[in-house]
Formats: structure tokens, C-alpha cells, sequence
């Protein structure tokens, strides 16, 4: 669980960046 968040949150924030 604790390995998949931490991917997630930095795939959040790229989408993010990406989204604008």
C-alpha cells in the first residue's frame, strides 16, 4: 500500500502540471 502511494501522489501532481 505504502508503495503504491507514494507513485500516485507523483502521478497526481504531473496530471496535475499537465492539466495546468
Amino acid at each position: 500500500m505504502y508503495t503504491l502511494g507514494m507513485p500516485i501522489r507523483y502521478v497526481k501532481k504531473t496530471l496535475d502540471l499537465l492539466m495546468g
